[in-house]
């Protein structure tokens, strides 16, 4: 059923965030931010395994690097337009909006939670290939995967954040919702290319949501977003 995988994403998103709070205090500061850090670490291998598993093919018996100028031209452009939106503004004040008309008005870890869990389930490779194989070809099976990661990553990160990351279920929704209608709008049209920039340029943004979470850098990852609309157009262009 169309619209299946996502709606039990969610459901996976809120029971790990729920026993994340459950068992939180059971466990000690040091040990929540080396699972952090070990987390983070996890998603900048499955971020660099996209990419490289898009960039790098076999050539008359060689591997060789393809679509360096593709992944150059849809992050700088993607970026610099996310930037010119603003789209993490507009992140954080949901993430305000929320805080404040779900009564956790004096929860300063809420914003910081909700945006950093969003970023972790909501961008990537399965995040966008999830939705588009179960619109194009009736197959779950990336986003039931994607819900076993996603219970035991918001799991993780809500013992240290708070309840704030149980609300990224909202924005994920959303966003894999759209992506569902979209694969059902062009089901006969997405070509290879397409799926590869999405794929691409995903993998490029779990790549960075992995060095915030593992080295507690500030890459507004969010603002990249336009890239995946970049790499469609992209695509389409005869070149």
């Amino acid at each position: 059923m169309v619209g299946f995988g996502t709606l039990l994403n969610m459901v996976g998103i809120i029971a790990g965030g729920g026993l994340g709070l459950t068992i939180g205090n059971r466990i000690s500061e040091a040990y929540r931010q080396m699972v952090m850090v070990a987390c983070g670490i996890c998603l900048i291998f499955i971020g660099a395994a996209g990419v490289l598993a898009e960039m790098l093919v076999f050539k008359d018996g060689r591997l060789v690097s393809t679509g360096a100028v593709t992944l150059l031209v849809c992050m700088s452009a993607g970026s610099f337009l996310g930037e010119l939106i603003n789209i993490e503004g507009r992140v954080l004040r949901l993430g305000t909006w929320l805080r404040a008309h779900s009564g956790n008005r004096d929860d300063a870890r809420f914003i910081n939670a909700f945006v950093s869990a969003s970023l972790m389930v909501s961008i990537g490779s399965l995040a966008v290939m999830g939705p588009l194989s179960e619109s194009i070809y009736g197959d779950s099976s990336l986003l039931i995967t994607k819900t076993v990661i996603d219970f035991l990553t918001i799991m993780v990160i809500t013992i240290p954040n708070g309840k704030g990351c149980l609300f990224a279920a909202i924005p994920m929704g959303i966003i894999q919702g759209l992506i569902t209608l979209i694969g059902l709008w062009f089901k006969a049209a997405a070509s290879a290319a397409i799926l590869s920039n999405i794929v691409l340029t995903g993998s490029v943004m779990i790549f960075c949501v992995g060095l915030n979470l593992a080295f507690d850098k500030q890459i507004r990852v969010s603002n990249m977003f336009p890239a995946i609309g970049i790499g469609i157009l992209y695509a389409c262009i005869p070149w």
